[in-house]
C-alpha cells in the first residue's frame, strides 16, 4: 500500500491537497483527489477512484465554484461489464440559477435499463 498525500498553503490561503493511494495488482485502488482554493474563493475538487479490471470502478468528480457563486459538479461512475453500471451526473449553476443535471445508468444486456 503506497499513500502519498500533499498539502500546500500559501500568503492567499490557496490550499491544494493531492493525495493517492495504491495497491497491490489484485486489488489495485487508486484514489487521486486534488483541492484548490485561490483569493477569490474558487473551490476546485477533482477526485478519481481506480479498481482492479474484475471490479473496475471509475469515479470522477469535479466541483468548481467561482466568485459568482457558480458550481459545477460532474461525477462518473463506472463498473465492470457483466454489471455494467454508468452515472454521469452534471450540475451547473450560474447567476440565474440554472440547474442542469445529466444521469445515466446502464447495465448488462439481458436487463438493460437506460
Amino acid at each position: 500500500m503506497q499513500v502519498i498525500s500533499k498539502e500546500t498553503r500559501d500568503k492567499d490561503t490557496e490550499m491544494q491537497v493531492i493525495s493517492k493511494e495504491t495497491r497491490d495488482k489484485d486489488t489495485e485502488m487508486q484514489v487521486i483527489s486534488k483541492e484548490t482554493r485561490d483569493k477569490d474563493t474558487e473551490m476546485q475538487v477533482i477526485s478519481k477512484e481506480t479498481r482492479d479490471k474484475d471490479t473496475e470502478m471509475q469515479v470522477i468528480s469535479k466541483e468548481t465554484r467561482d466568485k459568482d457563486t457558480e458550481m459545477q459538479v460532474i461525477s462518473k461512475e463506472t463498473r465492470d461489464k457483466d454489471t455494467e453500471m454508468q452515472a454521469i451526473s452534471k450540475e451547473i449553476r450560474d447567476n440565474d440559477t440554472e440547474m442542469q443535471v445529466i444521469s445515466k445508468e446502464t447495465r448488462d444486456k439481458d436487463t438493460d435499463i437506460t
